[in-house]
């Protein structure tokens, strides 16, 4: 090749690249992007990157970009997600690279180069970007679709055989490779039929009255749980409790493998750090996380009960990381929850099916049990989301016949919530039980189910904290054989009690019952109610003749709002007929308007409230007030 043929050849290769540069005059050239420059000389082709991006596609909703960063033509890092914060400045950009790889342009010209590199991921498919795994619905054809990895942690997405939905899936979220459950892509039409039927013939048979029935029905919901938040409802936790050696942890081992579990008693801890409970429940939003054993400590059951809530609204979460920059995540994953008890505490009582298991439900004989224990179920989960995927069109069907069937449930919208969503796993049970050739739960055992869940709940979770509380203190200052520990006081229409006294002898004797109850949670409760006085942190009061932080209740107030803690009740508390006791009385009383001398308002409120007591004294009562310098006017 002669002079001239070179010089044509390059002037031709110029000419290319000018014409590919376009408008925004950049362009792709051995494996690194130029810009293009005119000046008086020519053309001038001026390096700004070592890298270049491959297989560059859109992420839906216009999220970002997502591609392949190739440096000196080697793969360096496949998927590198670009949010749209890291397409707006150079510096988020370059935190977004990988380390080998550098970008050499100011702020103007990196506009006009975000455009450059978008133009080629208009020519490929959309990519749909999640959080977790678990099931979504896709926005442009409404069709639903699983996300889950394989034994390899290889990411599937589960479609429709005849899905119209184009867009790839990639998954941004740091937590989703924690999920406890995989599937294995080797299963055969048999071995899950197989399998099917052993869950669905025999698992209802471990446990006596439907108990097993209900855990395995609440499994098969946990995996459509997200129809339940799109619908505004809410999904229960599960809390299997009762006696050591009664099923409870067989049937969580049995669950565990059937909806994935590479281990079945890999089960997550509530103690400890929570940190690794966290990331299992923003793994996934459908795939079931087993706990083990579940206990309230005294003073620190606050981060329990504030998950449980975090985990039953699916609400979001910011941790911050050492980078400076939070990472938000969502506790969205199905949740069973084992305890030797249940629990007092309200705020976790609320939000959870109960399911009572004593060693008096076994049903099943030990060797059947052995049996089952030894199954492996791991079969099952991949083509059965393969089958429910394709029967979507049935989901909101058998949502509103559960509904239908568990009907009102008297105002208790997280029982109604407990109930359906059981029910609504029995028709998805008996609708692969069709498909399969297994048995079918019957109307009336459905009924009877509605029933015993109702009934649990109504047993585990019988009265807010306040209510049980203050009855303990009326219950327990009645009781002739119990030291009072001069802790009441009478002020006016307000009786007071010793917080810490009176907190501390409830929740011991809450504990001395087997039950669990939470410090925090009783005095928000108690708070809350307009009848209470200092019901969180105390008001300052002198109570036999110590200055102590106490709770006012207004007795009447309180028998109105709940009517079975009757005003007359407290007259023993009130003042007893011991002459003693009134002593006692006028002393505090004479305290607090000693305490309140300089202050004529609260001297006077004191006064005042002295004259409604007067009502309640007898006759030697009113000696010990006037021995005190009381009623002498």
């Amino acid at each position: 090749m002669d002079v001239e043929d070179i010089i044509n050849e390059a002037e031709q290769e110029e000419a290319a690249l000018i014409a590919q540069a376009g408008s925004e005059r950049f362009v792709a050239n051995k494996g690194i992007y130029v810009q293009v420059n005119f000046n008086s000389n020519g053309v001038r082709l001026d390096p700004i990157t070592n890298f270049v991006f491959d297989n560059t596609r859109f992420v839906s909703g216009d999220r970002g970009l997502l591609a392949d960063v190739r440096v000196n033509g080697k793969l360096v890092k496949s998927s590198t997600f670009f949010d749209k914060t890291s397409l707006t400045t150079v510096d988020a950009f370059r935190k977004k690279l990988p380390t080998e790889a550098d970008l050499l342009v100011d702020q103007k010209q990196f506009s006009k180069f975000v455009k450059f590199l978008k133009a080629p991921a208009r020519s490929q498919p959309h990519v749909n970007m999640i959080d977790q795994t678990g099931l979504y619905k896709d926005a442009k054809t409404c069709e639903y679709y699983f996300v889950i990895y394989d034994t390899q942690e290889k990411l599937q997405q589960i479609v429709k055989t005849d899905s119209k939905i184009t867009s790839t899936v990639y998954c941004e979220g740091v937590y989703a490779p924690k999920t406890k459950s995989y599937v294995r892509l080797d299963s055969t039409e048999e071995k899950f039929k197989n399998t099917a039927r052993t869950l669905l013939n025999e698992v209802p048979e471990v446990l006596k009255d439907n108990k097993s029935t209900i855990t395995l029905a609440w499994s098969f919901a946990s995996l459509l749980s997200q129809l339940y938040y799109e619908n505004k409802l809410y999904f229960p936790i599960l809390f299997k409790y009762g006696e050591p050696g009664g099923g409870k942890s067989t049937l969580a081992k049995i669950i565990a493998a059937m909806l994935g579990y590479k281990s079945a008693s890999d089960a997550i801890a509530f103690i400890s750090t929570a940190q690794p409970l966290k990331m299992a429940l923003a793994a996934t939003n459908a795939f079931v996380v087993v706990s083990e054993e579940f206990v309230l400590v005294k003073n620190k059951e606050a981060q329990p009960i504030a998950i449980l809530k975090l985990v039953y609204n699916r609400d979001k979460v910011e941790r911050g990381e050492t980078n400076k920059q939070n990472s938000v995540s969502q506790l969205s994953a199905p949740l069973i929850i084992q305890g030797n008890t249940y629990v007092t505490n309200e705020a976790v009582a609320d939000r959870c099916l109960p399911v009572h298991v004593r060693k008096a439900d076994r049903a099943m004989k030990q060797a059947a049990v052995a049996k089952l224990l030894r199954a492996d179920f791991s079969h099952f989960l991949y083509p059965y989301l393969l089958y429910l995927i394709e029967r979507q069109d049935k989901w909101h069907e058998w949502f509103t016949r559960a509904e239908e069937i568990v009907g009102r449930t008297d105002g208790d919208q997280r029982a109604y919530n407990a109930a359906s969503a059981v029910v609504f796993g029995i028709l998805m049970m008996n609708d692969l039980a069709e498909h399969v050739g297994a048995n079918q739960i019957s109307p009336e055992t459905i009924n009877k189910i509605i029933e015993s869940i109702m009934e649990q709940r109504s047993i585990s979770n019988p009265e807010e904290p306040y209510i049980r509380f203050i009855k303990f203190v009326q219950d327990k200052h009645t009781d002739e054989n119990v030291s009072k520990e001069k802790q009441t006081l009478l002020d006016g229409k307000r009786f007071w009690l010793s917080k810490t006294y009176w907190v501390e002898k409830f929740l011991e004797d809450v504990k001395s019952k087997g039950q669990e109850a939470g410090q925090n949670d009783l005095l928000a409760s108690l708070a809350e109610q307009p009848f209470v006085e200092g019901g969180k942190e105390g008001i300052v009061k002198h109570i036999y003749q110590k200055t102590v932080r106490a709770i006012g209740i207004d007795i009447e107030a309180l028998a109105k709002q709940v009517p079975e803690i009757r005003a007359e009740l407290w007259n023993d508390i009130r003042l007893t007929n011991s002459r003693l006791e009134a002593e006692y009385m006028a002393k505090d009383l004479k305290g607090s308007v000693e305490h309140e001398s300089g202050k004529e308002e609260g001297k006077k409120e004191v006064l005042g409230k002295l004259e409604q007591l007067k009502a309640w004294l007898n006759e030697d009562q009113l000696k010990a007030f006037k021995r005190q310098g009381f009623y002498n006017d």
